[in-house]
């Protein structure tokens, strides 16, 4: 598709490692020339839903954790107000790709900023132009800071970045050729992610059945005395899970050695329903400074919030927790740690999380409701051949998944790559 393309008959200099050069037609003007400030603020009225930005959807509306997190309207007088076709900024989130033009009315963090666009410039086009990858990494170079995470750029600096302006006629045509195309790339990517979900599911019936029937299908077999567990091997024992599973209490500061310099773990951090993980950061590279839970190696960490996300993990090292989280260790008499682990993950733990989140304020399993939980205990030697069992056939359903997701992945490049190309004149559109 790219090399199909034709090239613009001149370029000029831009002379920046990310942006070297452009077309000889095009107009290059500094931020501030093109972007105005916004000071309109909330005050007593509050305009539309708070708003946030994504790296991969540009600005949406928010998305709460718990209820717990949403402010009431006094709160909100100072937040900036934001239109349709303004930008919006995050400069913490620059170097990753943290501001969008908004297609929505809304509010968001007095830490953010809301510009209006100057008429030269079409507000999507500027959304593709400012979210590149060129652009990306021109912040990513300017940004400063002690931690990783609190990176910013100066005022001065985000001033005087360059703005690529074709004439309108140019910047629609890109716009309406991008469109199309990143709508077509986004459908087969959302194909193969589908794909992942049925793979997902098929993991979790492998779970669910191996934690509540076992191996053997000519075992003898009881009621477990729980409608939603049904029937479970007849050697098998059912107790509460305040009597098989203890619940670290007690919070450290995670500002203090040697906590600072621990993983954290957030639910952001695992994959829904999976026991999988995602890229881990230190207290200290997260700017943590609540209290956390101390997880000692071979935890397992469940999150409260929201259980029918269906989020935990196991670490095989010494961590550190949200307080949205639990770490969770079986009494050795009754639990293999990843047999634990598994059933955490399977619908006899989930369904009456659920159901004991439904009956709070806001969705989250508090201790007290837990400690009640029904827990399914086979012997330990048959947890141990459960476990080697599922880890063999969920490592043969993760097989096509890892496949899908480098897909995914691929598909994901040649987008970005198709809009940085486009929006800076490395082809003719």
């Amino acid at each position: 598709m790219l090399g199909e393309k034709p090239k613009y008959e001149q370029y000029q200099s831009v002379g920046l490692p990310w942006l070297v050069e452009v077309p000889a037609e095009w107009d290059v003007k500094p931020f501030a020339g093109l972007f105005e400030m916004s000071r309109e603020k909330n005050g007593k009225s509050i305009v539309g839903s708070m708003l946030s930005v994504s790296g991969y959807r540009g600005i949406e509306q928010k998305r709460y954790e718990n209820e717990t997190q949403v402010r009431e309207d006094k709160d909100l007088a100072d937040y900036r107000v934001v239109r349709p076709n303004q930008l919006v900024v995050n400069t913490m989130w620059l170097n990753h790709t943290g501001l969008g033009v908004s297609e929505l009315e809304g509010h968001v963090s007095p830490a953010y900023r809301s510009y209006n666009i100057d008429q030269s410039l079409v507000p999507r086009y500027a959304h593709y132009l400012l979210r590149s990858h060129n652009y990306v990494q021109g912040y990513t170079g300017l940004m400063q800071g002690i931690r990783p995470n609190s990176l910013q750029i100066k005022d001065v600096d985000f001033k005087r970045m360059p703005v690529l302006v074709p004439d309108l006629d140019t910047q629609n045509r890109i716009v309406s050729f991008l469109d199309e195309k990143t709508a077509e790339i986004d459908a087969a990517m959302d194909k193969k992610r589908r794909l992942i979900g049925l793979l997902n599911e098929q993991k979790a019936i492998l779970i669910n059945r191996a934690v509540t029937k076992g191996l053997n299908p000519d075992a003898p077999m009881k009621d477990s005395g729980v409608d939603w567990i049904g029937e479970i091997p007849a050697h098998w024992e059912v107790k509460r899970f305040k009597h098989c599973v203890k619940t670290q209490s007690g919070q450290v500061d995670p500002t203090k050695q040697p906590y600072k310099e621990m993983i954290l773990i957030a639910p952001n951090h695992i994959v829904q329903g999976t026991g999988e993980t995602l890229d881990f950061e230190t207290a200290d590279e997260q700017g943590a400074d609540s209290g956390k839970y101390f997880a000692e190696a071979g935890s397992v960490i469940y999150s409260k919030i929201r259980p029918n996300l269906n989020k935990a993990c196991i670490v095989d090292f010494d961590a550190l927790c949200s307080a949205d989280m639990y770490a969770l260790r079986g009494y050795p008499k009754y639990f293999e740690q990843r047999y634990l682990l598994r059933q955490i993950l399977s619908d006899c733990f989930v369904i009456p999380a659920v159901d004991a989140s439904m009956r709070v304020a806001m969705p989250k399993v508090n201790r007290e409701a837990m400690a009640e939980f029904p827990m399914i205990i086979p012997p330990k030697s048959e947890q141990s051949e459960i476990i080697e069992w599922l880890d063999a056939r969920l490592a043969e359903v993760r097989a096509p998944q890892v496949a899908t997701e480098r897909e995914i992945s691929t598909l994901n490049e040649f987008k970005q790559t198709l809009i940085a190309n486009a929006v800076t004149g490395k082809i003719k559109i």
